[in-house]
């Protein structure tokens, strides 16, 4: 070997050495300090913690668990919001922590955070079934809201689909949904599936939509679909009637808990049901998504009709 190889090689050993030994590598964590220029947060993750871009990837001393170190400033920032970590936070400068169902905020309790205001700060309202909206009257998906000066962690409605029927067969539905709801506006018939003898568009937002009617017959019960991107949020069906069912069925309750999600259902002998499936995480498995498809096929009816 040259000796231009020698002084080459020997340096890169002696630092992956230095890198890898157990006692040389710092304690995984997540570590908030002030600089000069703004918060700096510094995470050490290891294993199933290991997401997003990192400044550098190496493995753990059992050179089999994958690791990343980041580094980020943030200037001006007086919160930071941050995925859930099971290890130690460690918080410098007066700052303080607030655990949430999915995520961590920390923040500086000295700054003038606002009433009624999201971990972003935007400013929201929540409505009658526990949906966030914002100025524009769309739908959020807020992980904290500032309530009586702390901040409260909330997993808000995503979705709704309530049904109300009366003796009469008199009838009342409400959708609230992220997604748009042009079409269910434009033709609720086939976007819903209802027969009845007269139905009539009664109010109409950038997130919501309901009907009222009369003559009410049959509505086919929307399916759950989970689409890209976040799930975090609560998502209800909800069917209320007084009518008399022509064959009474038994009344039941029934639950579903993984880790990432759980659904409650009850039911009584009419028909009527309540869904309520609460996704606590930003995604849901593969595995656990067939799960809870299989819960639906197997409790959920497909649709609620009078007399059934």
């Amino acid at each position: 070997m040259s000796s231009t190889a020698r002084r080459i090689f020997f340096p890169l050993i002696f630092f992956f050495c230095a890198l890898t030994g157990a006692e040389k590598l710092p304690e995984n964590g997540v570590f908030l300090s002030l600089t000069a220029e703004g918060p700096r947060l510094e995470k050490r993750l290891c294993g199933p913690e290991v997401r997003g871009a990192g400044d550098f990837y190496y493995f753990h001393k059992d050179k089999k668990s994958l690791c990343v170190h980041a580094v980020t400033l943030h200037p001006g920032a007086t919160l930071i919001r941050i995925e859930k970590s099971k290890e130690p936070i460690t918080i410098a400068g007066g700052w303080q922590l607030a655990e949430g169902i999915d995520s961590q905020i920390l923040f500086d309790p000295a700054a003038p955070f606002e009433e009624g205001h999201d971990e972003s700060g935007s400013p929201l309202t929540e409505g009658e079934y526990g949906g966030f909206t914002d100025a524009a009257g769309l739908l959020q998906v807020p992980r904290f809201i500032r309530r009586n000066g702390a901040w409260e962690a909330v997993v808000p409605l995503r979705e709704l689909f309530l049904l109300q029927v009366q003796k009469d067969r008199s009838f009342a539905l409400e959708i609230l949904s992220a997604a748009s709801l042009n079409d269910a506006a434009k033709d609720p018939l086939r976007a819903f599936g209802i027969t009845a003898a007269r139905t009539t568009l009664r109010t109409r937002t950038k997130s919501g939509v309901s009907f009222t009617g009369a003559g009410f017959s049959k509505i086919r019960i929307p399916a759950f679909a989970l689409v890209p991107g976040d799930s975090f949020g609560r998502y209800r069906i909800t069917v209320k009637s007084d009518l008399t069912a022509a064959k009474k069925g038994p009344a039941k309750k029934r639950d579903l808990a993984l880790g990432s999600l759980s659904a409650h259902l009850a039911a009584e002998a009419n028909g009527s049901f309540d869904l309520e499936i609460v996704v606590n995480s930003p995604a849901i498995p593969e595995a656990e998504a067939e799960k809870l498809s299989q819960f639906l096929r197997r409790e959920l009816p497909e649709s609620f009709a009078a007399g059934q």
